[in-house]
């Protein structure tokens, strides 16, 4: 049984409570990942990129010397050949490979697309190519319970969406789908599907936090910005609605717990106002608007290392850690840069950063550490001991 596989099993026979929670880490101790099998990973990925870039190296130089008819078949194959071989593989006691080629074959899904909509002329939207490509990836993902293809399919979705929202001033609806996958990744992990949960936690957070720091780009003209009620702005606000309630009632019945809850909730709270006070310039000062951006921006980055700390998520740790970085260096753009120019400007952008850096080590390890010296809570026997990879 393959490693995630094992975990799966076990935070389940935790929820009905055939075995205790130190039980359980004592049988994933025994079968603990080696550096073997993690040298593996590594050099499974390195190997389908490389696979994948000789594939579209050859297309590309012998494309036009190649029939219609031919080029069709293989722009059609190339997709699931690569799924197929990698579930051949999953299934024969290497899934790490097998995994790493299914991920390919979902990632060869998009130019397949675009190779189709171009050998025959078929006049399709860049938004709507990008959305069938989410929509066959995504499913593939959940088959195999695939982290790395299914934040494929979740990030090619949020690209769909930005493509959508494009025209409008404040694009808020990239942010929303954020907080919507964002509480998708809690209700998979009430359903035990971890590895789900991992990438939707990931991703919509990602997400999230990058539509945050690019409202924060001072370099805006805020006083041209206003909310514009498209229909995408609409669909992902309602989606966002529904999908804070939903977390709201697994809260209320024990089946979430409350740091998650307000994770979802500080989420959306954080994109709605940000938008609202940029869309208030010039009656509210551009300024104002700015530092509210950036305290809703550390909000999230609060309430993500709260969460991670409750699940045991070193992944998000890192994340927070990086999103905290950018929203530094663009602060100190808008402040430091602006108002002292020259060397003076490098040495006090440099001073901060590197107290930054102290700040993010120190930090860091202490959450790490506590992580390890506490069990993820939660409320009931639900699947809340689930101990994501905390390890440095």
């Amino acid at each position: 049984m393959d490693r995630d596989e094992l975990e799966t099993e076990v935070e389940e026979w935790v929820e009905d409570g055939i075995i205790g929670r130190d039980q359980a880490e004592e049988i994933l101790a025994r079968y603990d990942e080696d550096d073997d099998s993690r040298l593996a990973v590594v050099i499974s990925l390195m190997g389908a990129v490389l696979v994948g870039a000789g594939v579209l190296w050859y297309l590309v130089g012998n494309w036009e010397a190649l029939p219609r008819w031919l080029r069709t078949v293989l722009v059609i194959l190339a997709p699931i050949g690569f799924a197929g071989a990698g579930d051949v593989l999953a299934r024969d006691r290497t899934p790490r490979v097998g995994h790493a080629l299914w991920t390919l074959g979902a990632a060869f899904v998009g130019p397949s697309l675009f190779l189709l909509a171009d050998l025959w002329a078929l006049e399709f939207d860049l938004e709507w190519l990008l959305l069938a490509w989410a929509a066959l990836a995504l499913p593939a993902g959940h088959v195999r319970r695939s982290r790395p293809t299914t934040a494929l399919a979740l990030f090619v979705l949020a690209g769909a969406v930005a493509t959508l929202e494009a025209p409008t001033d404040l694009p808020i609806a990239v942010g929303s789908l954020g907080v919507i996958v964002l509480a998708l990744g809690i209700r998979y992990r009430v359903r035990t599907e971890r590895e789900l949960a991992d990438a939707y936690r990931l991703v919509g957070t990602t997400v999230l936090l990058a539509t945050l720091l690019f409202f924060a780009i001072e370099d805006w003209n805020y006083e041209r910005l206003a909310l514009e009620p498209s229909a995408v702005a609409l669909a992902m606000g309602f989606g966002t609605v529904v999908a804070v309630a939903g977390t709201g009632y697994l809260g209320r019945t024990g089946a979430a717990s409350r740091l998650e809850v307000g994770w979802a909730a500080a989420g959306a709270a954080a994109l709605l106002v940000s938008a609202a006070s940029i869309s208030l310039v010039p009656a509210f000062p551009s300024a104002l608007a700015l530092l509210v951006v950036h305290v809703s921006v550390l909000a999230v980055l609060v309430a993500t290392v709260a969460v991670a700390v409750d699940v045991a998520s070193s992944a998000l740790v890192n994340l927070a850690a990086v999103g905290l970085f950018v929203q530094v260096v663009l602060f100190l753009g808008a402040t430091i840069v602006d108002a002292v120019s020259g060397a003076a400007a490098l040495v006090l952008s440099g001073l901060a950063l590197l107290a930054l850096a102290v700040g993010l080590e120190r930090g860091r390890r202490t959450v790490l550490e506590r992580m390890r010296g506490s069990e993820p809570t939660g409320a009931g026997n639900g699947p809340f001991a689930t101990g994501d990879d905390a390890e440095e």
